[in-house]
C-alpha cells in the first residue's frame, strides 16, 4: 500500500468580496495604529537624546510624507510577491486593487503553514526594520517615523488576520492561495 496526501478543507476566507470581514478588518485598524503609534513613539523616545529633532510641519513634509507611503504600500507589495515566488518559482503573481486594498496574489499556489507565513510577514517585518533604520540614520524625523510606521504597521492588519488564522490551524496544513483571500487545508495521510 502507498501512502498518498488529501487535502480537506477545514477554513475559506473571502477577504476581497466579503463586505462584512472587509468592514471588521477595517475597524480593527483603528486600535492597532492606536498600538503601534505607542510602539514607535515609545522607540522614539528611548532614543531621543541620541538624535537633534527636525519636525517643522510643511506643505513639502505631508507631500513627502504621502509620496513615502504610497510607495511603502507598493513595496509592501512587491515583497509578498517576491517571496510568493520565491517558495512557488512557477507560480502567476498578480498585483491589483480590490475593496479598497492592494494585494498580491499567486491563485491556486500551495504554501506550507511555515511558507505562509513568512510570505505574510515579510513585508511587515522587513518595511519596520527599514523604517528604524532610516530612522536611527536621521533620515526620517521622529514625526515622520512614529507616521509612517504606525500608519503602515495598521495596514498590515489582513496579514496580521490571515498570519493568526494560520497559527491557530492543525501544525499540518498547506494554504492555498485565491482569487479573494486564502483557503486552508488539512493534509491527511491515507493508504492505498
Amino acid at each position: 500500500m502507498k501512502n498518498t496526501k488529501h487535502l480537506q478543507l477545514i477554513k475559506r476566507v473571502d477577504i476581497l468580496e466579503n463586505r462584512r470581514t472587509v468592514i471588521y478588518l477595517n475597524l480593527l485598524t483603528i486600535p492597532l495604529l492606536i498600538i503601534f503609534v505607542f510602539i514607535f513613539k515609545l522607540i522614539v523616545d528611548l532614543t531621543r537624546m541620541l538624535f537633534v529633532e527636525n519636525s517643522n510641519i510643511s506643505f513639502m513634509n505631508f507631500f513627502a510624507f504621502a509620496m513615502f507611503l504610497i510607495i511603502s504600500l507598493i513595496i509592501h507589495e512587491l515583497i509578498h510577491g517576491l517571496f510568493f515566488k520565491i517558495f512557488n518559482p512557477q507560480g502567476k503573481l498578480k498585483f491589483g486593487f480590490k475593496s479598497g486594498m492592494l494585494y498580491a496574489s499567486s491563485v491556486d499556489s500551495y504554501y506550507s503553514k511555515i511558507q505562509a507565513i513568512l510570505i505574510l510577514m515579510a513585508p511587515f517585518t522587513i518595511l519596520t526594520v527599514l523604517y528604524s533604520l532610516l530612522f536611527f540614520l536621521q533620515i526620517m524625523t521622529p514625526l515622520f517615523y512614529i507616521s509612517i510606521a504606525a500608519l503602515h504597521g495598521s495596514g498590515c492588519i489582513g496579514d496580521f488576520w490571515f498570519t493568526y488564522l494560520l497559527l491557530k490551524s492543525p501544525k499540518n496544513i498547506v494554504m492555498c492561495d485565491t482569487k479573494v483571500g486564502i483557503d486552508i487545508y488539512l493534509v491527511k495521510e491515507a493508504s492505498n
